[in-house]
């Protein structure tokens, strides 16, 4: 089954994509807004993560932090588990490691 990426700014659109892909039996992964754990932080989207579990058992979500390494660690913090980071490979090798301490990981 091919994952398919849809991107959502809020919690009424994520369950949206998430009903339609259940009634469709569709392997879908939310995905934020490019950069949006920087402007509108990690604790919001983590927030609509925990939110959509209550109706939907398991929830693929990447919060995108775009360029920016403190974002990710302040992701990292708030409790995401899959974070986009498109920034210097170095960062990206470090926040990797950082990551699989936290359980989570980093996608580029």
């Amino acid at each position: 089954m091919v994952e398919e990426r849809i991107i959502v700014h809020n919690l009424d659109q994520a369950k949206v994509a998430l009903a339609e892909a259940r009634a469709s039996k569709r392997l879908v992964t939310l995905i934020s807004p490019y950069a949006a754990g920087g402007y509108a932080g990690a604790g919001y989207f983590k927030h609509m993560v925990d939110q959509l579990q209550t109706d939907f058992a398991e929830v693929n979500f990447i919060l995108d932090c775009g360029d920016n390494p403190g974002v990710v660690l302040a992701a990292l913090r708030q409790g995401m588990k899959r974070i986009k980071f498109v920034g210097d490979r170095e960062y990206a090798q470090k926040l990797a490691v950082i990551a699989r301490k936290y359980g989570a990981e980093i996608i580029d």
